[in-house]
């Protein structure tokens, strides 16, 4: 029986051109015609959009509260990260369904990246590593999550990377990193 974790075939000097192809194909399907498909954008990422418009133009959300750490909107509250993001992505960008997807879509990139790097260090396969990329980078559900504006896409990324560098901290004796894990 073969050990799928001491089988590394590629080789070392292929990893960053395969990790870049990897990164690049990742935001290809998430990044083309995404201010068409999905065709609009859904309720919340209205209510996303126009609280980040909101806050960047006078400092408010929508019922007047400034800066709040809890967004009301539509009967519910909405947590604040993704809303100072979109915020951030519209003074980039201006008002659009981009401006308020592309967070999302950063966030889902960055996941790819984070799992690779994870995987690796785990493991210390790299061949296991870019299948666990891959597979994420093609995840139809990942991709949806990323192509709109979504919380959970954020949040998947912020765990991953909190794993990452909690188990990197923990082993390596880095106070640094677990402070980034947190």
């Amino acid at each position: 029986m073969v050990n799928i974790l001491k089988f590394d075939p590629i080789p070392k000097k292929f990893t960053l051109s395969l990790l870049l192809i990897i990164i690049f194909l990742s935001a290809a399907l998430r990044l083309i015609a995404v201010s068409q498909v999905p065709p609009a954008l859904y309720q919340d990422e209205s209510a996303i959009g126009y609280n980040a418009y909101s806050i960047l133009q006078i400092g408010k959300d929508e019922y007047g509260t400034s800066y709040p750490l809890y967004f009301k909107s539509f009967g519910d509250y909405k947590l604040p990260v993704y809303i100072y993001l979109t915020a951030i992505s519209e003074k980039m960008f201006g008002l659009n369904e981009f401006a308020v997807r592309f967070p999302s879509i950063l966030a889902g990139i960055f996941a790819v990246i984070i799992l690779f790097f994870f995987i690796r260090y785990l493991t210390k396969n790299t061949t296991l590593a870019f299948l666990t990329a891959v597979v994420l980078s093609l995840n139809p559900a990942h991709i949806f999550f990323s192509r709109a504006g979504f919380e959970v896409n954020v949040a998947l990324t912020f765990a991953l990377a909190g794993c990452y560098f909690f188990v990197r901290g923990a082993n390596q004796n880095k106070v640094i990193l677990l402070i980034l894990s947190s």
